[in-house]
């Protein structure tokens, strides 16, 4: 035959299941509060690796803009000032800038 826990014996083992209990939602709560900071960061990492895509893609255009200004103003000067600063080395500063920029967003994707 099977005994019946003693009463004491029942409100101790109940005591243990609460506590049992309360312990593992802690836990749990813990789990859930970790897996959203690492959701949240994962977000937040998405949308800056976004946005710095969108810059880089505006870049080359930021330094034919900028050639063109300079070269316009390089046709304003004077024609001793024109021989100092051609129209060539304009354009080959700028394509070489173009060319940097445009290693640079290769190195970037290889990562």
């Amino acid at each position: 035959m099977t005994s019946q826990p003693e009463p004491a014996h029942a409100a101790e083992l109940k005591t243990d299941i609460a506590a049992t209990r309360a312990d593992l939602a802690q836990t749990l709560a813990a789990l859930t509060a970790k897996a959203q900071v690492k959701a949240r960061a994962g977000d937040a990492a998405k949308n800056a690796l976004s946005r710095t895509k969108g810059e880089l893609v505006s870049i080359p255009g930021r330094v034919l803009g900028g050639v063109d200004n300079l070269f316009r103003r390089t046709r304003s000067m004077t024609t001793s000032t024109q021989r100092r600063l051609s129209a060539g080395a304009v354009l080959a500063a700028g394509l070489t800038a173009l060319l940097a920029v445009h290693q640079a967003g290769n190195k970037r994707g290889r990562r």
